[in-house]
């Protein structure tokens, strides 16, 4: 018996469909037979089907989604998907059966973080933001032991186009580690980022530079509104840990009496006792003035701390670019002592502003343009150790204050006191310092 209400499938006859008088209407494709759009009275339109073995209707549905979210091409492809594994003796529901049991990579993800990050790793927040940026889109609704080694290879070669080779590399840590817990707990039978072969990385050497550029430094960080981030970027120079670890920081954690910040677990593992030289104390007086929580560098978010500190990291560095262009127009004459002061000012408040204009006067006057400051802020824990070897500290010691960890290092640790790691603190902060004061830089014996 021929289907009733036959129709060409197509936007405009389905975006006109009549709202019908009963609960419901089916509608037959005329171009994909067994093709059905169901419409109810609410005005949902489903594609579906009713499989047909011969004799009658099977009493069960197949539906492929909602219109106009899944379109009719998609419909139809679906539908003849569909009818082609029935005619091949496919058990279609167990098929799908078994496909709504797979373990997705999202969830996957999930409880990577919940049973396995959160305990054991300290960049949780890094490895949620690389998922939602990188991974959630390609992977998140696929069956994790379908993704294979080429769809992992395709994400890091994606990422490692668009420049950025170095967090190529860590997406493809991530996902290696992922897969690598699944597999001790027997969520995953294969480890698909195994193979893939990582970008090769430059080793940074990049610190705050003595002379002009700690003293711009230092009056970018000063002016800046934002006092949690003012006082977090001085203290990541001040202690030279990792800038987790330091947005991490808890009242709890700190002894003023011993001007000591005692860290329960850092990158390595180990527990870390901090000596606090008297610059880091000087900000955490200041800090507590602003005391809300346990947390020394509160954040809005639900981690309750200071998580992402880019933003105030660019107005920091467009300020510095700012300085050397006002130095470079005042020494050219094209400025008196009066309008950069007036220019100071507009710098302060709205940097990248400043910057634009100062481009442009520096190109009408001829007045060459400085590279833009490339520091980051890992920079800054890289400043701190810098300045420990250039003022004569030991690397033993150096390895001490910073909390690195190696084999001969470990031997080492084991017979220093706080009194090597305090002395060169002290020593490195006093040669920064200067820059701010205006003293001569003391150099350690």
């Amino acid at each position: 018996m021929p289907a009733k209400n036959v129709i060409p499938f197509t936007k405009h006859n389905l975006d006109n469909l009549p709202i019908p008088t009963a609960d419901r209407i089916d509608y037959h494709d005329e171009k994909c037979p067994g093709l059905i759009c169901r419409m109810t009275k609410a005005g949902v339109k489903t594609f579906c089907a009713f499989p047909w073995n011969g004799v009658k209707r099977k009493n069960e549905r197949f539906t492929f989604g909602t219109y106009p979210q899944l379109n009719v091409d998609d419909a139809r492809r679906a539908a003849k998907d569909l009818f082609g594994k029935l005619a091949r003796g496919i058990d279609v529901k167990e098929e799908l059966r078994r496909e709504k049991q797979k373990l997705a990579f999202g969830k996957l993800f999930e409880d990577y973080i919940e049973r396995h990050a959160k305990v054991n790793k300290r960049t949780v927040g890094e490895d949620q933001s690389n998922y939602r940026r990188y991974l959630e889109g390609p992977l998140g609704s696929r069956g994790a032991d379908d993704i294979t080694r080429a769809d992992i290879a395709a994400i890091h070669s994606a990422i490692t186009r668009k420049g950025t080779p170095v967090a190529a590399n860590r997406v493809l840590a991530l996902v290696s580690s992922v897969y690598g817990w699944a597999l001790r707990v027997g969520l995953a039978e294969n480890n698909p980022a195994k193979g893939v072969k990582k970008n090769r990385e430059v080793s940074r050497t990049r610190f705050i530079q003595p002379g002009d550029e700690f003293t711009r430094f230092f009056r970018a960080v000063e002016v800046e509104a934002n006092v949690v981030l003012r006082d977090y970027f001085l203290l990541c120079l001040y202690v030279g840990l990792r800038r987790m670890d330091v947005a991490k920081m808890r009242w709890s954690q700190i002894n003023l009496i011993n001007a000591t910040w005692t860290l329960p677990r850092t990158k390595n593992g180990d527990p870390q006792v901090v000596p606090l030289d008297e610059a880091a104390l000087a900000v955490l007086e200041e800090r507590w003035k602003h005391k809300e929580s346990d947390f020394v560098f509160p954040g809005s978010g639900k981690s309750g701390h200071l998580v992402e500190p880019k933003s105030g990291l660019r107005r920091v560095l467009g300020r510095m670019d700012c300085y050397t262009m006002l130095d470079r127009l005042a020494a050219a004459g094209v400025l008196c002592e009066a309008t950069k002061a007036k220019w100071l000012e507009g710098v302060a408040g709205k940097p990248a502003q400043a910057i634009k204009a100062l481009r442009g006067l520096c190109g009408k006057h001829d007045v060459e343009v400085p590279e833009q400051t490339n520091l980051r802020i890992h920079d800054l824990r890289r400043t701190f150790g810098s300045y420990q070897a250039i003022t004569g500290a030991s690397l033993p010691v150096i390895m001490k204050a910073m909390n690195h960890k190696s084999f001969q290092a470990t031997q080492v640790y084991a017979r220093l006191h706080l009194d090597g790691p305090r002395k060169a603190v002290g020593t490195a902060i006093a040669a920064m310092n200067q820059y701010r004061e205006g003293s001569e830089m003391i150099r350690q014996d």
